[in-house]
């Protein structure tokens, strides 16, 4: 196995959803593609839309649950004064 095969990414431990995804993992996903625009239709904590503003990319995100959107949006909001 070649050492560029295998990531190791720390799991997110400051994220209140009960399934988080790290921001790095996602960042990585969408570093590797082309895509201008990323779709997550499941928001959730926002982690999706973090990455995507870290990749200078447009993003669009959507939940059913107003408090994931407003949680989202939190952290989304701190990364762009984070970057900016």
């Amino acid at each position: 196995m070649n050492a560029c095969d295998v990531w190791t990414i720390p799991q997110d431990k400051d994220n209140p959803h009960p399934a988080p995804l790290p921001v790095e993992l996602a960042q990585r996903v969408i570093g590797s593609t082309t895509a201008q625009i990323v779709l997550d239709p499941f928001i959730g904590s926002g982690t999706t839309g973090m990455a995507a503003e870290l990749e200078r990319r447009q993003w669009i995100g959507m939940d059913i649950s107003k408090d994931y959107c407003t949680l989202a949006r939190d952290r989304i909001d701190k990364v762009r004064r984070m970057i900016r």
